[in-house]
This record gives C-alpha cells, sequence and structure tokens, in this order.
C-alpha cells in the first residue's frame, strides 16, 4: 500500500477499505484522530496484512511497528 504526500487519515482509510484492509474509511479517519498516531502517518510504501488490527496498521503507519509492515521511504 502507497500512502501519498499530504493524505488524510480519511485518505488513507479509503485505500485501506478499498483494499480490505478495515472495514470503514470514516471509523477508522475518527480512530486515528483519537489516538496516540493522530498527525503521525507517515508516506511511504506499506506491506500491511489483512490479519491487523486497524490500531496496529495505525502503528505500522506512523512508523511505530516495523514488525512485518515495511516502509521503504
Amino acid at each position: 500500500m502507497v500512502v501519498k504526500e499530504g493524505s488524510s487519515a480519511y485518505d488513507v482509510g479509503r485505500t485501506l477499505e478499498q483494499k480490505g484492509l478495515v472495514k470503514n474509511a470514516l471509523a477508522f479517519a475518527v480512530q486515528e484522530r483519537m489516538s496516540a498516531y493522530h498527525g503521525k502517518i507517515k508516506a511511504g510504501t506499506y506491506l500491511l496484512s489483512t490479519a491487523y488490527t486497524p490500531t496496529r496498521i495505525l502503528a505500522v503507519l506512523s512508523g511505530e511497528d516495523n514488525g512485518e509492515g515495511s516502509n521503504s521511504q
């Protein structure tokens, strides 16, 4: 998955929803807004799994979980 520079949490959520990684883009955006990851999503290319929770996806996209997610900026 690619996150472009300047993408909003909702933009990212829509892409995640289209790829089947989250159920609802708006819910993802609200969760991002209320989480410790608010405003921390970084542009880059990521490898994500449908097994990841939305919280883990936020951690990966914020660069705080390098587990199996990869950011090749």
